[in-house]
């Protein structure tokens, strides 16, 4: 079991770091990362059959995969889980309901990371990857942190997908023109924003990692 950091020894600073190495890693990447995001990003819906709202209300059973997750498998690529899709929509519905819009990119106080991370931070299992606030006993998780602990490979599909999640929460179903968010993003919320926190906690809990040995992020910061 891992000892939860102090949260003076963790502050907003942190975050800092986060966010240059996420523009280096975003700068820097090889192709091969580049097409693994691409392929998590990507439209599957074009040899979808089925009704949309039987889609939908399927998302948590389906366990199909489509050509293009099929073809990233072969190419040893990482293909984003439900689990992990629910772990990340509970990170950005906390920034959408505690979260200020003006701020969410920038520095923030701890009070407000705290809050923000109300829900992810439930997630059973999660706790060994969170830093705690020595005050409150409150935790909160950082992109590195939440990365290692939900077993994805790339730091910058964690705060994109974030980032489209909390767009339809907005409700900007389309995205933006620098943030699309595509039909494999829609079905997961589409199922998601109807279930209990609870619900999702305990879905985001069954891709939670061993915090002593899932440390790819965590180590590079």
């Amino acid at each position: 079991m891992q000892i939860i950091k102090l949260f003076e020894n963790f502050s907003s600073e942190e975050y800092e770091i986060e966010k240059i190495y996420e523009k280096w890693n975003n700068k820097h990447k090889s192709i091969f990362s580049e097409l693994y995001d691409k392929i998590n990003e990507a439209d599957f819906s074009v040899n979808q059959e089925e009704p949309e709202d039987q889609a939908e209300s399927d998302w948590l059973d389906d366990e199909s995969l489509s050509s293009g997750e099929m073809a990233a498998l072969e190419r040893d690529l990482q293909v984003i889980s439900k689990p992990q899709l629910a772990a990340l929509y509970l990170k950005a519905l906390g920034q959408y309901e505690f979260g200020d819009p003006e701020r969410l990119r920038g520095r923030r106080r701890r009070e407000e990371l705290i809050n923000e991370d109300v829900y992810v931070t439930g997630i059973p299992g999660i706790e060994y990857f969170c830093n705690e606030d020595i005050r409150t006993g409150r935790l909160f998780i950082g992109p590195s942190a939440l990365s290692d602990a939900i077993g994805l490979e790339s730091l910058g599909t964690v705060t994109r997908t974030v980032n489209k999640l909390r767009l339809l929460l907005d409700g900007e179903i389309g995205g933006r023109h620098d943030e699309v968010v595509y039909k494999k993003i829609i079905n997961a919320f589409n199922y998601l924003k109807d279930q209990s926190v609870e619900v999702i906690q305990n879905i985001a809990a069954e891709g939670i990692q061993d915090a002593e040995t899932s440390t790819r992020h965590r180590s590079l910061l």
